[in-house]
């Protein structure tokens, strides 16, 4: 797979996220492992549940034409798979050796460790949603904001902007309801503000529908409560 076939970084398509606060959303749920807080999960600006959680990766991946310049980075969900494929089977392929900090020990240190804990066994869920796909890596722990976790992300096609809000917020973000617009909602005026309301005989459709998992089936036990 030829990193000459990705689509280049566009920083205008996360025109915005600098300045957006996931600590500013409504927290409507904090989820625990044990006496340890896992994740939360908030509503963002266009009244839709989120799910934050900093150790368990989200990838999400908008399905497009990259010709066209929209932000997507792939075409079919075929080729997206591939990609996902040749990293669990590859992992050292999209890993930087970072050969700039070649004289920095530390850089080395942490890189080593990394490849070291995430080498072997890597194993995702694939969802399906309305726009693309979406990986939930359910075998290892991470950490949201790394480098490295941005270099996996990036070379499975995930976007800028996707990948550009994880790294500056230090969360994985899923969301868990459909965007109101995708569901007919109607969006009315009110003396609290902007409200949407279900149109008459329309349905709550599903934000996303599990295919498969591509490399090991292993969940962590910490993981168990977000992924339910």
């Amino acid at each position: 797979m030829s990193e000459s076939k990705r689509c280049q970084d566009k920083k205008g398509w996360a025109y915005g996220i600098g300045s957006y606060d996931v600590a500013q959303e409504p927290l409507l749920r904090t989820i625990k492992h044990g006496e340890k807080e896992v994740g939360i999960v908030t509503r963002n600006r266009y009244d839709a549940d989120v799910l934050n959680a900093k150790s368990m990766l989200c990838i999400d991946v908008d399905l497009g034409d990259p010709q066209r310049q929209d932000g997507c980075f792939v075409k079919t969900a075929q080729e997206a798979l591939e990609a996902l494929q040749d990293a669990v089977n590859k992992p050292m392929k999209w890993l930087p050796d970072y050969k700039q900090d070649r004289f920095d020990p530390a850089m080395y240190a942490e890189r080593n460790q990394w490849i070291d804990g995430h080498r072997h066994g890597l194993g995702f869920r694939v969802y399906r949603t309305a726009g693309g796909l979406r990986y939930i890596c359910t075998t290892h722990t991470w950490r949201a904001g790394s480098d490295f976790e941005d270099d996996l992300m990036r070379y499975v096609y995930s976007d800028y902007r996707y990948r550009r809000i994880c790294k500056i917020q230090r969360t994985f973000r899923v969301r868990l309801t459909p965007k109101p617009w995708r569901i007919r909602l109607e969006c009315k005026e009110t003396s609290r503000g902007v409200e949407w309301f279900n149109k008459p005989g329309e349905g709550i459709a599903r934000t996303a529908e599990y295919v498969k998992t591509i490399g090991s089936d292993v969940v962590l036990p910490s993981f168990s409560e977000l992924l339910r």
